[in-house]
């Protein structure tokens, strides 16, 4: 009896004692917040770091006053010398600044004064531009490109364009194909699509506030 009593005593201490050294053990490394992000999360989805995959720009052509916004700034700067262009930034020229961009894959794009460009994607799946105002010129040989001017999208896979904003009437747009093909896209007023097929050398005016357009 008395050596059960014992068995009995030593089993419940020695099942303390399991049970403490596993509470310390779990203490000693701290369970991580699953809404926390870890360093490497943070570092993939950094702001300032455009995706990898997405391609670079170089400035081989430049005068006059430049505004360049990058990924981080909260307003345009004035630049005096080339920069690197990356994905998420801006450009824009003043009524004496040209600008031309090459990246590195083959896609250009030239700004003629007073032109606004938001780089929206530089992914090689498609380049995507947004042109509030002003003359910007689009080339590929690569990736497709897509450009938005308001209500209007204009794509094309080979070849070049221009767009034109009308400077007094800015809901005017022009589109000139230098070279292979084009198509542009919109919902008209009553919300129907559209999309008009471009061929080399041909414009078409489009009249954002009516929209709608013609080919000339």
């Amino acid at each position: 009896m008395k050596n059960f009593v014992l068995f009995i005593i030593f089993f419940f201490i020695g099942l303390i004692g399991i049970s403490g050294c596993f509470v310390w053990k779990n203490n000693e490394q701290p369970i991580s917040s699953p809404r926390q992000p870890t360093a490497k999360q943070e570092k993939m989805f950094d702001v300032a770091i455009p995706p990898g995959e997405s391609r670079k720009g170089k400035i081989t052509l430049m005068s006059g006053n430049i505004k360049w916004e990058s990924r981080t700034a909260t307003g345009a700067a004035t630049i005096d010398k080339p920069v690197t262009i990356q994905q998420g930034e801006s450009l824009a020229t003043d009524d004496d600044g040209k600008v031309t961009v090459n990246f590195e894959s083959g896609e250009s794009l030239a700004l003629l004064p007073e032109t606004e460009v938001a780089i929206i994607q530089t992914l090689p799946i498609n380049f995507v531009y947004s042109q509030t105002k002003g003359t910007a010129s689009y080339g590929t040989n690569a990736s497709p490109v897509s450009v938005r001017c308001e209500h209007l999208i204009v794509r094309i896979d080979k070849g070049s364009i221009t767009i034109m904003i009308d400077e007094d009437e800015l809901t005017i747009i022009t589109i000139s194909v230098g070279k292979g093909k084009a198509a542009v896209g919109f919902n008209d007023l009553d919300n129907l699509s559209h999309v008009v097929n471009l061929d080399e050398g041909q414009k078409y005016i489009f009249d954002d506030s009516l929209r709608e357009g013609n080919i000339q």
